[in-house]
């Protein structure tokens, strides 16, 4: 990844904008089982295979993964199109247990075409449900 932007609290700027998605769960893990090593190496950096492999429900940890690059392409504005590819957004690991995000490829050319200089996100999960909201801001 190229770009780990500043959380958009520390980025004082306006909001350029706001994703929100929500990911199956169940349904996600079918389709993992279905589609096996080739989809989830299309949609997940190895960092996010790997840590998925270490959590006790790693199909509900993809499947927030893949709800927190959804909703950054809807807060981009694109949705998932053109050269943007899905492992041009990853949930990293941030300070103090709050994840971040990190950009590149397309998407982060993107993002400073639009004049982003901050993201959050925000995550939820259940054993049903994975949430994620995004704000990107200028």
């Amino acid at each position: 990844m190229t770009d780990v932007l500043g959380e958009a609290g520390d980025a004082g700027g306006r909001v350029l904008g706001i994703g929100l998605d929500l990911v199956d769960v169940p349904d996600f893990r079918v389709l993992l089982e279905r589609r096996g090593a080739r989809l989830r190496k299309r949609l997940f950096s190895e960092a996010e295979l790997d840590r998925a492999a270490a959590r006790r429900d790693p199909s509900r940890c993809l499947a927030a993964h893949f709800a927190v690059k959804e909703a950054a392409f809807k807060a981009l504005g694109t949705g998932w199109s053109g050269e943007i590819r899905w492992t041009d957004v990853e949930l990293v690991p941030g300070s103090g247990g709050k994840d971040g995000l990190a950009f590149g490829g397309e998407f982060s050319r993107q993002l400073h075409e639009k004049g982003v200089s901050g993201a959050s996100v925000s995550i939820s999960t259940t054993r049903r449900e994975a949430c994620a909201l995004v704000v990107l801001v200028g």
